[in-house]
């Protein structure tokens, strides 16, 4: 399921942007299909959106509706937008970066 997870991903353009879950009767786990990035860590690089994606998917499933939607709202305008891009999607933008402005279109949309 790996290679066929990373080769769709190519469809949207990174696997950074792949987020999953694994739902039963009565639970279920959401995560980032990426995995992790070892070679990355404490370099404040890596593409922070399936992470928050797999977060605002269980947010819906839990019945955070209006938050779920904020949240996917907001990262797909900072997508749109261009100017908060990790190198992965061809930006120079820290994940932190990203994720504060993903951050702030939550807000905005919230209010």
């Amino acid at each position: 399921m790996d290679v066929i997870s990373e080769e769709c991903s190519a469809l949207v353009g990174s696997i950074g942007l792949i987020y999953s879950a694994n739902i039963a009767d009565d639970y279920a786990m959401f995560e980032p299909a990426q995995g992790s990035a070892p070679k990355y860590a404490g370099m404040d690089k890596v593409n922070p959106v399936a992470t928050i994606l797999a977060g605002a998917w269980m947010l819906d499933y839990l019945g955070e509706k209006e938050e779920s939607k904020a949240i996917f709202a907001a990262t797909e305008k900072v997508i749109t937008e261009g100017k908060y891009l990790t190198y992965d999607l061809d930006g120079n933008a820290k994940m932190s970066e990203m994720t504060d402005a993903i951050v702030k279109y939550v807000e905005a949309e919230m209010k």
